[in-house]
C-alpha cells in the first residue's frame, strides 16, 4: 500500500526497543542465516531500507532517508552488541548480534503484532546507535543514563509509479 511519507509500499519495519528486556520486532518471519545472524524473511527481492528513525525519550533523532543506500545501524545494549546491514542497494538486510549467539542471548516468541527477539540484561539499557550510509557517520549518540529508546528501520517496497 502506497505511503505518503517516503518510506515506500508494503513496511516491514524492525524496531529495536530499549529498558528490559531489548525488544527486536518484526512483522516479518525471522530466519537463522549463522548462529549470530538473523534476517527477515521475505520473497520480494526488492525490498530495501528506505528510513531509519530514532526515538529518545519522545523526541526524534532525524529521521535519516534511504533511497537503495547502504545502511548499517550499530546497537549497543550492556554487552551486546547489535549490527543491521544491507548490501549495497540498500537491501538484503540482516541483524548480526555478538559476542554470543543468537539462541544464547535471545528469547524468540510470536506475538499478534509480530516475531520478537528478545534479550534481558539486568540493568541493561541502549547506551549508543550509529547509523551510517553509504559508509558515511550520519549519526553517533551515546548515552550513559537509561531512558526510553527505539530505533525503527523502515524496509519497504519501491514507491509504485505515479499514473
Amino acid at each position: 500500500m502506497p505511503n505518503g511519507n517516503g518510506i515506500g509500499r508494503d513496511d516491514t519495519p524492525i524496531t529495536i526497543s530499549d529498558s528490559s528486556p531489548l525488544r527486536l520486532r518484526s512483522r516479518l518471519q525471522w530466519a537463522k542465516y549463522d548462529p549470530k545472524e538473523v534476517v527477515p524473511l521475505t520473497r520480494e527481492v526488492d525490498r530495501s531500507v528506505t528510513l531509519v528513525s530514532v526515538m529518545v525519550n519522545g523526541q526524534q533523532l532525524g529521521p535519516i532517508k534511504f533511497n537503495k543506500q547502504m545502511c548499517e545501524v550499530d546497537i549497543t545494549y550492556g554487552d551486546i552488541k547489535l549490527a543491521v546491514k544491507t548490501n549495497p542497494e540498500g537491501g538484503m538486510l540482516r541483524v548480526r548480534s555478538g559476542p554470543r549467539e543468537f539462541a544464547t542471548d535471545y528469547v524468540h516468541s510470536i506475538e499478534k503484532d509480530g516475531f520478537i527477539y528478545t534479550a534481558e540484561r539486568e540493568n541493561a539499557f541502549i547506551s549508543r546507535v550509529g547509523v551510517k550510509q553509504n559508509g558515511r557517520v550520519l549519526l553517533d549518540e551515546n548515552w550513559e543514563t537509561p531512558g526510553e529508546k527505539e530505533i525503527t528501520i523502515h524496509y519497504a517496497l519501491p514507491a509504485a509509479p505515479k499514473k
